[in-house]
């Protein structure tokens, strides 16, 4: 994929600059996963989820297909949306669209305690 191109780059330059949602997934998973540790992947029928560690976060890709799913974030730092922004609902929708879950990671919550 070209980052700037007109029509099909992650930024489109046919008028002015516009920025797609892709532009910001790609700096969402850049920004998180850059310098991160692969600890895991995983696939239970349709749902799928990646983890990594960086800087005592645990950071979690998850999302599912053919079925939406809904996850209780109570136990989570943070959840994010595909293009990074943050999801303020209890219950988040688990769907196509990849989420990041970070959370302290077991070793970061002991020395905490």
């Amino acid at each position: 994929h070209q980052l700037i191109s007109p029509g099909y780059g992650l930024i489109d330059s046919r008028k002015n600059i516009i920025k797609r949602d892709s532009y910001f997934a790609f700096k969402t998973i850049l920004k998180l996963l850059n310098g991160a540790k692969f600890i895991s992947f995983k696939n239970k029928n349709t749902l799928f989820s990646m983890q990594f560690e960086k800087d005592n976060i645990k950071i979690e890709a998850i999302w599912s297909v053919n079925n939406v799913l809904y996850m209780d974030k109570s136990y989570a730092k943070s959840v994010l949306n595909i293009t990074g922004n943050k999801i303020e609902n209890s219950m988040v929708r688990i769907d196509e669209e990849v989420k990041y879950i970070l959370s302290l990671n077991r070793k970061s919550l002991k020395e905490i305690a």
